[in-house]
Formats: C-alpha cells, sequence, structure tokens
C-alpha cells in the first residue's frame, strides 16, 4: 500500500505542477518553442529526460537481465546524438529553421510535398515510438499499483503525459523534466547500490552469473556501429532534437544544453543494466521486460520504490511528451500548410492541444505488440527505418546550393525503399549497417537528380 500511495503522490505532484505551468500559455510560438527563451539548464534537462526514457530504465535493465553490463551500450551510445547536435548541427539549425518546425523549413526551403512526406512519416514514427514507451511505463505501474491491468496502466500513464503536454507544451516538459532529471539519477544509483548489496555484493554476482556478463563484446560491432550512424543521421537532426536547441535563449545555451543532456544520458544505463543482472542472478522473475520493477520491488523498502516508480513513470512520461510534442509540432506545420492555409495563430494553438491528445490515444493501437520485442533493438530499428532518409533533404538543404525539390523528394523515397528491403534482407546488413545504405543511396539519388533538374539560366538577349 506504501508503494502505491508514493507512487500517485510523487507521478500526480509533478504531473499536476506541468499542467500549472501550462496554463499561461497563450500563444502557438509559447507552446513550441516557449518563445525562443530556454535557458542551458531547461534544454539539458528536456533532452536529457528524452534520451533517458523508458528504454534506458526498463530496456537496459531488460538486456542487462538477458546479457549482462553491456546490456548498457545503447544509452552510452544515445548520448553521441546530442553531441553531434550540439558541435555540427546547432548554429545550421538555429539559422535555418526559426521556428523550431523542420516542415516549416522544409516547405520554406522545397514545396509542400517534401514537407508533408516528413510529417507524414514521422507521424507513423512516433505511432510506434510512444507504445513502445508506454509499455516501458506500464510495467512499472503494474508493479507500484498491484491488481491494475495492462490496459489500465497504459490509460493511467498516456491521460497524464497527454494532458500536461496539450496544456503547456515545452513549458510542461520542462518543468516535469527538470522534476525528474536529477532526482531520478539519484535514486536510480541508490537504487542499484542497496541491491547489489543485498543479492551479496558485486562479488556474489561474479559467482552466479555467466562470465559473459561482465563482459561489454556481448553486443556485436556491427550492432553498436549501426547505433552510432543511426543517431548521426538520424536522432541528431530529428525534431525531438531541433526543438528544444531552437527554443534555446542563445547558440551557447543550446550547445551547453545538448552537452549537459548526452552527460546526464549517457551512464544510466550501466546503473540499469546492474538491476538487471541482480534480477538475474536470483531469478526474480522469468520475465525480462520485468526486471527492473520486479528487483526494485523486491529489494528496496515499499516507500522509497514507489518514489522511484514515480519518478521512472514521469522520465518516461517525459520521453512519451517530447515525442508527442515534437509530432504535435509536425501535425500543426500540416494543418497550416493543407488543411487551414492562413489559420489564426489561436486556431493553430487549439489545433496543437486537440491533436496531442487525440494522437496519444491513437498511440494504443499497437501497444500489445510491443510487449513481445527487445525494446533497445526495436527502437533502432524505427530510428534508422524513418529518420536516416531524412538526412540528405535536411542537412542538403542547410549546405548545399544546388540541391533541388525533386532531389530532395526523390532522395527521401528512396532511403525510405532502400532501407525497407534492408530491413527485411538480414544479408545485406551483415558488414554494412542499414543507415549506411539508407544514406548512400539517398545522397547518390539526391545528387543525381538535383543536378539534371538544375533550373536553366534565362537566355541572353542579343
Amino acid at each position: 500500500m506504501s508503494t502505491t500511495l508514493f507512487w500517485a503522490i510523487t507521478f500526480c505532484a509533478i504531473c499536476g505542477a506541468g499542467v500549472y505551468s501550462g496554463v499561461k500559455v497563450k500563444s502557438q510560438a509559447g507552446w513550441q518553442t516557449a518563445n525562443g527563451e530556454l535557458s542551458w539548464l531547461s534544454v539539458a534537462v528536456i533532452m536529457g529526460a528524452f534520451q533517458i526514457g523508458g528504454v534506458s530504465i526498463i530496456g537496459c535493465a531488460q538486456d542487462g537481465f538477458n546479457m549482462g553490463v553491456s546490456g548498457a551500450w545503447y544509452t552510452l551510445i544515445g548520448c553521441l546524438y546530442y553531441l553531434y547536435a550540439a558541435f555540427i548541427w546547432a548554429p545550421a539549425f538555429r539559422r535555418n529553421i526559426p521556428t523550431g518546425s523542420m516542415p516549416d523549413f522544409l516547405k520554406k526551403k522545397y514545396d509542400s510535398k517534401t514537407a508533408l512526406t516528413y510529417s507524414y512519416i514521422n507521424v507513423l514514427n512516433g505511432i510506434v515510438y510512444v507504445p513502445l514507451q508506454l509499455f516501458t511505463m506500464a510495467t512499472v505501474i503494474q508493479m507500484a499499483i498491484p491488481g491494475i491491468s495492462l490496459w489500465s496502466s497504459v490509460f493511467v500513464g498516456l491521460g497524464l503525459a497527454a494532458l500536461y503536454t496539450a496544456v503547456g507544451g515545452i513549458h510542461a516538459a520542462k518543468v516535469v523534466s527538470r522534476a525528474t532529471c536529477f532526482t531520478l539519477y539519484f535514486a536510480v544509483v541508490v537504487a542499484c547500490y542497496l541491491i547489489v548489496d543485498r543479492v551479496g555484493g558485486w562479488q556474489a554476482l561474479n559467482e552466479v552469473l555467466p562470465a559473459s556478463y561482465f563482459s561489454w563484446g556481448n553486443v556485436s560491432g556491427t550492432k553498436i556501429f549501426g547505433w552510432v550512424v543511426a543517431g548521426f543521421f538520424s536522432s541528431a537532426i530529428a525534431q525531438t532534437t531541433v526543438q528544444p536547441m531552437i527554443a534555446a535563449r542563445s547558440l551557447k545555451d543550446a550547445r551547453l544544453g545538448a552537452v549537459v543532456g548526452a552527460v546526464l544520458a549517457g551512464p544510466i544505463g550501466i546503473f540499469t543494466a546492474i538491476i538487471g543482472m541482480a534480477g538475474k542472478a536470483e531469478e526474480i522473475t522469468a520475465d525480462s521486460a520485468l526486471a527492473f520493477s520486479t528487483t526494485v520491488s523486491v529489494h528496496l523498502h515499499p516507500i522509497f520504490a514507489g518514489i522511484i516508480f514515480g519518478i521512472a513513470s514521469l522520465i518516461v512520461a517525459t520521453t512519451m511528451s517530447s515525442k508527442m510534442l515534437a509530432t504535435s509540432t509536425i501535425m500543426t506545420s500540416i494543418y497550416k500548410i493543407q488543411l487551414k492555409p492562413g489559420c489564426t495563430d489561436h486556431q493553430a494553438l487549439r489545433f496543437s492541444r486537440a491533436f496531442t491528445v487525440v494522437y496519444a490515444f491513437v498511440c494504443l493501437i499497437p501497444i500489445a505488440l510491443i510487449q513481445k520485442s527487445t525494446l533497445s533493438n526495436l527502437l533502432m530499428y524505427l530510428t534508422m527505418l524513418t529518420g536516416v532518409p531524412m538526412f540528405f533533404p535536411v542537412i542538403a538543404g542547410m549546405f548545399w546550393k544546388k540541391v533541388t525539390k525533386p532531389g530532395a523528394f526523390w532522395a527521401m523515397l528512396s532511403g525510405f525503399a532502400i532501407g525497407l528491403v534492408a530491413t527485411v534482407t538480414p544479408a545485406m546488413t551483415k558488414v554494412i549497417p542499414s543507415g549506411l545504405w539508407i544514406v548512400a543511396v539517398g545522397t547518390a539519388v539526391g545528387v543525381a537528380v538535383s543536378l539534371s533538374t538544375q533550373p536553366k539560366a534565362p537566355a541572353a538577349i542579343e
């Protein structure tokens, strides 16, 4: 009972603060980019919380349960994405994408067709990504509230996350992220120490678990390289990365925020993987997806466990919030481009808020399938397939003057097509990751089509 009570107090109090912070937001720019006034700390916690999310907590514990400490590779590699963004792309983002909306940039640079194609692919991405995080939240809520069903826990978590996102936008994400990012780190580190101590210490883990569980080599070099490629060519230029960096009050704040966000996100998977290893050592559960929540519940005081579950639920809610915010920003661009051109700022804000709620519950559809998958692997496949094809249109649009509308559009489609082929053809990716196939084909097509469709110079007047 104590666990449930303290989970509810923690979760509802911080969600309530997020909702309250959003009441004052009256404009689309305020909802979307905080009018460009975020401090470096706000940027850091938004980006750090998004990257930590459910996969770094539940997913890395699951991988730790299955393979040991190398389950932490996901977060260690994931922090690199923000470093790419900070030191390579940040100035170009802020110069070329002042609204914080990638579709707005693509429409201005190319045309509505390219912007809408990007938008719809990202909306579909979110329909899988949000349930992926939602499932991780559900496993925590089910442990915090004994007897609650999967679907009830899903509705509770998603409903509260959608509420504070719809009302407050990036302001609410900032408030909730600040409340959870640092407290989660402290709680997870303390929990890891206590759990390892209560299973007999590190020596006991060495005696019970196979030697392979203490090796960093259980994830192949090819897979690690593939994750690095996915991050460089997709996550570092994704809407969820661009938006908080545009919302920063200066380039210095954007860069420092991204770097601190990377430092926050990187090491946490080591601690959660060790918690998963402790669960495996004692065979606490047969379901690796429950490794984190079950191990915490068994070994920690109910009050502390409730607080951890509350904060872990919130960090997942923040990840979902960032994705819903990014997707709603993209969808609002579709609304302004295709559904209601010339709409007022008030109409755009009202659409953003309404769409966030509707979209959140559309994301319930795939939830039954996700629990059968390995979370980190599924997330990387999703990132590779839907994110990497956008690399050429975005980067060429900012740096190459000869890129044309047809070149950007066909680069995007050809990259997506080869990505699908590579995903279902394992032989193609034994040595070369899917991301490199996508970038190589998309770039080749984009350059060729752009050069062949250069506008003709006007004829000289004799």
